[in-house]
């Protein structure tokens, strides 16, 4: 189909939305990028019929507190799960559930923190689980980064972090 604009004015405030991702819960869709002005974004979530109408009026404040970057997003049949880092030293990942009326599910989840950056997550869902994985920078020498991975229930519990690939 054709482009269509969300609105005539900026639904992220600030900056436009940076690198948005889009997920379905096969009726309807959800856009969640980070908004705002540089260093300092939020993670925006805007609901959307599959023409392109904004459900639901303003865009929900996924990460309140906190300042994020890299998001990623899937479905699992009854709630969102969106993945993000953050900004600063270290970079941390962090995940919330979102139902699909656009409401905050449960509290955020802690994905990955530590010492070192961790990066560009990613999600998906599969066999009753969200995988989500990484780039974790766990090396003491050199820009060297590691894929991990984590599984993570659809209750918010987080399994022990597991390397994918490493340097």
């Amino acid at each position: 189909g054709s482009p269509f604009y969300l609105s005539t004015g900026n639904w992220c405030g600030g900056e436009a939305g940076r690198e948005p991702k889009a997920a379905s819960d096969g009726s309807n869709f959800l856009l969640v990028a980070p908004c705002g002005e540089a260093n300092s974004y939020k993670l925006q979530a805007l609901r959307l019929t599959p023409t392109g109408t904004v459900m639901g009026g303003a865009a929900v404040d996924v990460d309140p507190g906190r300042t994020a970057e890299n998001v990623s997003v899937a479905f699992d049949g009854t709630n969102y799960f969106l993945v993000w880092d953050t900004t600063g030293t270290p970079k941390n990942i962090y995940g919330r559930f979102l139902s699909p009326d656009g409401s905050l599910v449960g509290s955020e989840v802690e994905i990955s923190a530590g010492t070192y950056d961790s990066r560009n997550p990613s999600v998906a869902f599969g066999g009753g689980k969200y995988l989500v994985v990484w780039a974790d920078g766990n090396r003491l020498s050199g820009p060297v980064y590691d894929i991990k991975g984590a599984t993570v229930a659809t209750g918010g519990k987080v399994g022990p972090a597991f390397f994918i690939s490493q340097g």
